[in-house]
């Protein structure tokens, strides 16, 4: 069963999903933790094991292929229930007055939720590695469609100072645009509300068996790079 989960983005994010320009998105990997995985004893003894499948091996992803995704957006409540910052312009959203306070995005309760998402796809990659294409789906341009054959280089300079302005200053040397940071590529799509909310199932501790032909889980990965580390062929 697929879990259901929160994920925040800012106003402008929103709409480009909205408009159906953005599906995907980026987000950082703690450079703590890529350093322990790439500086560890395990990879040394991998050396032909790519870095990005270490990383997607021997750390856990916020999200994973299949999850059911709630947006978490800039709201507020009004006596007809919800309201949302991100709007079509030109078009009166009911409730609205100018100058109106908004509640930030990490307070908004689920029961709020009106956009939701299922992950299509995760990866790890360096941020430079995106390709035209690549910047066109995360919806910085309201003039270009992702679909769209052509790619404004001037697109790459509107997605460059996207993310550095998401960085905080003193991030910027770890995690800006041109430290070229690790990053997890979370693919979507949007999907209706799932009619049934998630439950976790308990199942019993069970001992991780050494990998076999066919496993492709994280469990799995994990239990190669330790099994080469240990000496298992």
């Amino acid at each position: 069963m697929s879990r259901v989960l929160p994920i925040l983005f800012n106003t402008d994010m929103v709409q480009a999903i909205l408009d159906g320009r953005k599906t995907v998105t980026r987000r950082i990997i703690k450079q703590d933790k890529v350093d322990s995985v790439l500086n560890s004893e395990v990879l040394k003894q991998t050396p032909e094991y790519p870095d990005e499948k270490s990383i997607k091996c021997l750390i856990d992803a916020p999200y994973e292929k299949g999850d059911i995704l709630y947006i978490r957006e800039t709201w507020q409540e009004w006596t007809g229930g919800y309201l949302y910052r991100a709007w079509p312009k030109g078009i009166h959203q009911p409730g609205t007055y100018k100058g109106m306070p908004w509640r930030p995005s990490i307070h908004m309760p689920k029961a709020a939720a009106r956009i939701w998402l299922k992950v299509t796809d995760v990866r790890v990659d360096r941020l430079n590695n995106m390709t035209g294409q690549d910047i066109l789906k995360e919806g910085v341009s309201s003039q270009v469609h992702p679909d769209a054959d052509y790619f404004d280089v001037n697109q790459k300079e509107m997605f460059e100072q996207l993310w550095d302005s998401t960085i905080p200053k003193r991030q910027q040397d770890l995690y800006s645009w041109d430290a070229n940071p690790w990053v997890w590529v979370i693919e979507f799509e949007r999907c209706e509300k799932p009619k049934k909310p998630y439950q976790k199932p308990k199942k019993p501790y069970q001992k991780p068996e050494v990998l076999s032909q066919g496993d492709s889980t994280n469990t799995a990965c994990r239990n190669f790079l330790m099994g080469r580390f240990m000496g298992i062929k």
